[in-house]
């Protein structure tokens, strides 16, 4: 055999190796926490580095720890939606009300909003301004109120 064949194969060898290699490694990145001691989870949103939040059917469980210990901060029915802003608030989404944190989940307090829907989706501007998406899946399709603002108080 030529040297040139014998070096071609040793490359591609090689990078099929590298390949394997990093496809192996990435698997190594992906953990599976320890069992939930909520009910099903509807919604998830992260703050920082180990930070979480889940909504549930009875509120919104917190860990500080990435998942290994739990605490339900938040009693309530059932949460649609959780957000986690970088300015460490966090609101969560139930039916005609929105609940809000403004120490990273520790102490909540709510709002009514001018439905009876669930708050499906919220999201924030890069000014703090929030809005939220009310919907859900009904037998004849998607039903909703729409879209509400608010400006960044939670309060109105």
């Amino acid at each position: 055999m030529p040297i040139s064949y014998i070096y071609h194969i040793r490359a591609a060898g090689s990078l099929v190796f590298l390949l394997l290699s990093s496809v192996l490694f990435a698997q190594d990145n992906w953990s599976i926490i320890p069992s939930f001691p909520g009910n099903a989870k509807t919604s998830f949103a992260g703050l920082q580095d180990s930070i979480l939040f889940v909504g549930t059917g009875n509120g919104v469980w917190r860990t500080g720890d990435a998942g290994f210990t739990w605490k339900r901060l938040l009693k309530s029915n059932t949460i649609y939606s959780v957000y986690a802003s970088t300015s460490g608030k966090v609101l969560a989404g139930g039916e005609g009300k929105i609940f809000y944190s403004s120490n990273k989940g520790l102490d909540w307090d709510s709002v009514t909003v001018a439905t009876n829907f669930p708050i499906s989706k919220i999201t924030e501007t890069s000014s703090g301004e929030f809005f939220f998406i009310t919907g859900a899946s009904t037998t004849d399709g998607y039903a909703g109120d729409g879209i509400f603002y608010n400006n960044g108080d939670l309060l109105n």
